[in-house]
């Protein structure tokens, strides 16, 4: 996992399909909405996360597509009410191939 950007993320799973993808993240999305986070000593405050799922070379052929692809599709679950895994779906994928091409 590294920090790719303000509160963004990316988390890579070699050899890993859709599926086993989608199972990994939503482990990692429920895992986060169940930790307490403490601001201080007294305060804890709960987070989510809505994470943007996309594999190689199932949906992109080269890094900054995989990127691209996967970045819309995490905004895309924001849009749709938040604390969601979100495969690439073919809107996704279009919008992210002409933001890569513009």
């Amino acid at each position: 996992m590294t920090r790719y950007g303000g509160d963004e993320f990316i988390i890579i799973l070699l050899g890993a399909n859709p599926n086993t993808a989608v199972l990994a993240a939503e482990r990692i999305r429920k895992l986060i909405e169940a930790t307490k986070f403490f601001v201080d000593e007294r305060t804890a405050v709960n987070i989510t996360a809505s994470i943007g799922v996309a594999t190689f070379p199932d949906h992109a052929t080269d890094k900054a597509q995989l990127l691209a692809i996967a970045d819309e599709t995490m905004y895309e679950g924001k849009r749709d009410g938040k604390n969601k895994v979100t495969i690439v779906g073919r809107k996704q994928a279009a919008i992210a191939d002409r933001n890569i091409n513009a």
